[in-house]
This record gives structure tokens, C-alpha cells and sequence, in this order.
């Protein structure tokens, strides 16, 4: 089934995010901070709204087929749905212990990419040399995810291939990724317009609690240094 269709928040935080791909030997922790894409930006201000009143205030904000259709415009690829695997290849410590420079890193990702370019099977190449331990067992499969989810480097790369192409080697933070593209479902109105309409409305609603939010004032006249503000 598709993501579309069984959205929920959680299921978007936990989805495989090639952002925060682990060092090796650390624990995966995806999270949208790294978004290629801000959709919903953060309420700037705390707020008690119990999970009652929010649902309340959701269902009383009006949205259009129109907002829908400008939000869809304003972030190519953000709704798009992908289904990624890919290769990880670590600059400084592997997998099995040693250390990689810069240079061996992207050396050994060309020489990966060209072994799949003339027909070894991903997965088991993945398996054999991938350096995220995580996903390495499961042939490289990362879990389908939002192109709001992907890191820009990535969306960039694999948002121009085409269903089984493999990217040239692409820099993260903690070395090189081989990503095959197993599946990229385009965002349109009519397969979207239910996530884009529960963000739109989960917008709606951080917007009028930050509005209404007013800090504290002390007996000294000035909010306390602890009041929540920009950053």
C-alpha cells in the first residue's frame, strides 16, 4: 500500500531518511530537520492545545482545492513518493574496522558504480561492501519516504533518474551514496491533495497557537530569559 494512503506524522518521522544515515556502528535516528524541503515549519511558540482542542481547531480551518494546488507548486518534489536503496561508502572508519580517506572513498564508489553499470545485482553488491550495517542486510532497501524526507544533495540526484538508474556517487556528511531509484511516484493533485491538505491544516492551526501565544511577564516587567522566541 501506498504511504499516500496510510499517512500519519509518525509514519513520515520514521521513514528512512538518507540525511541521517548512520556512522558505522550508530544508531539511525531519521529525522525531517534535514528535509530537503520546510514544509511545516515549527509553531515558534510552545503550546498546551491538548490533542482534543487541536483536532477541533483542524477541523475548522477551511482549505481549498486551490491551496492545495499552490503548495504542491511551491515544492517540486516534495510530495513526490520514493522507493531508494543504496550503497554507502564511508569516508573514515568501514565497516569491518579500517579507515578510508576522502580519496579512497570516491574511488572505490566509481569503482561500485561501474561494477552495477555493467550488470552486478545491487542488492548484492550492497550486502557485500555497503558500509551502513543497518540496511546493508536488506540489500541497501531504504523504507518508501517523501521527497520532503530526502536531503536537498540526494533529492537532487535522484529526482532526475529514472526507475532503475543508480546515481554517480553523491557526498553526505559522513561519505558516498550509490542510490537506485527502485520506484518514483510524481506528486499530483489527485494522489497528494490528503497529505498536503493535513500539513495545510496542521499549519493553520501552529500558526493561530504561536499568534496567540503571549510570554509571561515577571514582576520585573520583562518576560523571563527562559520565554521562547526567534532564534
Amino acid at each position: 500500500m501506498s504511504i499516500r494512503y496510510r499517512f500519519t506524522t509518525a509514519a513520515l518521522v520514521l521513514g528512512g531518511v538518507l540525511s541521517t544515515l548512520p556512522a558505522v556502528s550508530q544508531a539511525s535516528v531519521p529525522t525531517p530537520a534535514h528535509a530537503a524541503h520546510a514544509i511545516t515549519p515549527a509553531a515558534q511558540f510552545p503550546t498546551e492545545a491538548s490533542p482534543a482542542k487541536r483536532d477541533r481547531m483542524r477541523a475548522s480551518v477551511t482549505i481549498t482545492p486551490d491551496d492545495v494546488k499552490r503548495k504542491l507548486s511551491e515544492h517540486p518534489y516534495a510530495y513526490d513518493e520514493f522507493s531508494l536503496s543504496h550503497i554507502f561508502v564511508a569516508v573514515g572508519p568501514t565497516r569491518d574496522g579500517s579507515q578510508r580517506s576522502e580519496g579512497e572513498a570516491l574511488a572505490k564508489a566509481n569503482a561500485l558504480r561501474a561494477k552495477l553499470l555493467a550488470g552486478a545485482d545491487f542488492a548484492a553488491v550492497a550486502q557485500a561492501e555497503s558500509d551502513d550495517a543497518q540496511t546493508a542486510g536488506d540489500g541497501g532497501e531504504l523504507q518508501p519516504m517523501l521527497g520532503m524526507y530526502v536531503a536537498a544533495q540526494f533529492i537532487s540526484a535522484v529526482s532526475q533518474l529514472h526507475e532503475g538508474e543508480v546515481s554517480e556517487p553523491v557526498r553526505g556528511p559522513q561519505g558516498y551514496h550509490l542510490i537506485l531509484v527502485q520506484q518514483h511516484v510524481i506528486a499530483t493533485y489527485e494522489n497528494s491533495h490528503k497529505i498536503i491538505e493535513a500539513l495545510l491544516r496542521d499549519e493553520a492551526v501552529d500558526a493561530i497557537l504561536a499568534k496567540s501565544a503571549v510570554p509571561t511577564v515577571g514582576a520585573s516587567g520583562k518576560a523571563p530569559s527562559g520565554a521562547p522566541g526567534r532564534r
